[in-house]
C-alpha cells in the first residue's frame, strides 16, 4: 500500500503535514507548525509513535469515531478523521500502525 506524508503551506500561513494513500484519503492531520522544521520533526514524532498501540487515543465525539495519535509525554502529535463506525476507525489506525514508520515526505506546492 502507498502512504506518504505531504507537507502544506497555505499561502504564507502555518506548517501543516498530513498521513495519506494512494486514493488521497487522508488517515491522519496534524496540528499547525510555525516552521517547515517543526513539522518535519512532528512527522518524525509520527513515525517513531506511530507502530505501537500504547500511543492512540479513541473517544466517540458527535457524530463519529475520532482518534489521535500522541507521543510519550501524552501530547497529541496528530488526528484522525472522523469515522462512522468504530471498525473504521480501527482499520485505519491499522493502516497508520504498519505503514507510517516507513513512509515517505511530499511537500505540496
Amino acid at each position: 500500500m502507498k502512504v506518504r506524508f505531504e507537507v502544506h503551506r497555505p499561502q504564507g500561513g502555518h506548517w501543516y503535514y498530513q498521513l495519506v494513500v494512494a486514493d488521497n484519503q487522508v488517515l491522519l492531520r496534524s496540528e499547525a507548525h510555525k516552521t517547515f522544521a517543526s513539522c518535519t520533526r512532528g512527522i518524525e514524532s509520527c513515525r517513531e509513535h506511530s507502530p505501537y498501540d500504547r500511543f492512540y487515543s479513541r473517544s466517540v465525539e458527535e457524530p463519529g469515531f475520532t482518534f489521535r495519535l500522541r507521543a510519550s509525554n501524552n501530547k497529541t502529535i496528530s488526528q484522525g478523521p472522523e469515522c462512522s463506525s468504530a471498525e473504521e476507525r480501527e482499520k485505519i489506525i491499522g493502516i497508520v500502525k504498519r505503514y507510517a514508520s516507513a513512509a515517505q515526505i511530499a511537500e505540496v506546492k
